[in-house]
């Protein structure tokens, strides 16, 4: 399994590739390797969202690998691409800011959340 490291890696070099699909000059295939890359996606959405169905359906035990999906940092980061994370946004960014806040003192600063609205955190 990669480390965090590795993923995050990854994960900005898939963005990069998928910017330069922009960067085709035929607009044919520009289009579709844009819509290939957007199949793979919602393939992934489907298939990861069945997994999540099957594994709640087995009850309270099916309920613990879910929290512990989601705390996990490299399945967490996928949950969230694909809004499946376990847990609401809300929640997700206070236990952010709050894993970032010691760090933060140490250097004299100090962070709050001001409240999150359609998405935007404050």
């Amino acid at each position: 399994m990669p480390d965090d490291r590795d993923f995050q890696l990854k994960v900005q070099r898939i963005g990069e590739l998928v910017g330069e699909l922009e960067n085709i000059t035929d607009a044919e295939a520009r289009a579709g390797a844009k819509t290939l890359v957007q199949m793979i996606l919602d393939l992934h959405a489907v298939g990861l969202e069945r997994v999540m169905e099957i594994i709640a359906n087995r009850g309270e035990p099916g309920q613990h690998a879910i929290d512990e999906l989601g705390r996990d940092p490299l399945v967490s980061s996928l949950l969230v691409l694909y809004g499946l994370h376990p847990l609401p946004l809300e929640i997700r960014v206070v236990q952010a800011v709050d894993g970032v806040r010691p760090r933060l003192r140490k250097s004299g600063g100090e962070v709050e959340v001001l409240g999150i609205d359609s998405g935007v955190v404050r």
